[in-house]
């Protein structure tokens, strides 16, 4: 748990960016800033600077990243797989003995904007977190060259968000469901992203909402302006850990920036 120092606890809702890593790694070098080995004497593990970012940022928002398969090649999501698990741990965390010891106690009732990014592995553990995790305000989602699986679940995902209904102007940015899968050509998760975008932007043009979608192939640098769109399916060239290193920064900002919950634009 990362609280910076532009958080306000006096302002609730309490709003929540949460990130949950993929194979080979662990929370404390995903968050660090230099490669180090996760396991004494084993191989270093990719670095993200998760604390170093988010705080320059400047947010009014906590940083989150829940330990997954402690550096090993699982995608297993724990307790998140299961009905209600993200419900439980957000409910644990905001209690008195944990989070409330730092900003005080507080609820789901409290709890505002939740933002959560998966890089690879973590596809399986934000997949359940969002359809059977029971916290209605997680409803931005981005994957990081992740796109391995439950492809039918995310897709309903987004059909059963604004899209389905026709509805997405008349909401609020900060309430909006948003959709981010930046992927790669190498990183395994070429084939279900393309299958995943032409979908998309086939549904989306029958519902005549094709300006909610941005699906790009190419390697195109995205405007600023691009990443106010509801659903992004991104091709990238950069390296299966350089998406998030690059990505993490710019989703921040946008998402954040558009509810006013960043102190410094």
């Amino acid at each position: 748990v990362f609280v910076p120092d532009s958080f306000n606890a006096s302002h609730r809702p309490w709003h929540f960016v949460v990130w949950l890593h993929g194979h080979y790694n662990c929370i404390t070098t995903v968050a660090g800033e230099f490669n180090e080995p996760c396991t004494p004497g084993g191989a270093a593990r990719t670095a993200f600077n998760l604390t170093l970012q988010f705080g320059s940022f400047e947010p009014n928002a906590i940083l989150l990243v829940p330990e997954l398969a402690y550096d090993e090649g699982s995608s297993d999501p724990g307790q998140f797989g299961n009905p209600l698990g993200f419900r439980n741990f957000m409910e644990e965390l905001l209690t008195e003995a944990f989070l409330g010891a730092v900003i005080g106690a507080g609820t789901l009732q409290d709890v505002g904007v939740m933002l959560a990014f998966e890089h690879s592995g973590g596809y399986w553990a934000l997949n359940k977190m969002a359809t059977v995790g029971g916290v209605p305000q997680l409803r931005k989602l981005v994957l990081f060259d992740g796109l391995y699986g439950f492809l039918d679940s995310y897709q309903k995902a987004i059909i059963d968000a604004n899209l389905g209904t026709g509805q997405y102007d008349a909401v609020p940015p900060c309430n909006a469901f948003k959709y981010g899968n930046i992927y790669t050509d190498y990183g395994g998760t070429y084939s279900n992203s393309v299958n995943q975008g032409n979908n998309t932007v086939a549904f989306a043009e029958y519902m005549t909402l094709d300006k909610a979608i941005l699906f790009d192939n190419t390697y195109s640098t995205l405007s600023e302006a691009q990443y106010e769109a509801p659903i992004i399916i991104k091709r990238s060239s950069l390296s299966h850990d350089g998406v998030p290193l690059y990505y993490f920064s710019y989703f921040v900002t946008q998402y954040f920036s558009a509810c006013s919950l960043l102190l410094t634009p």
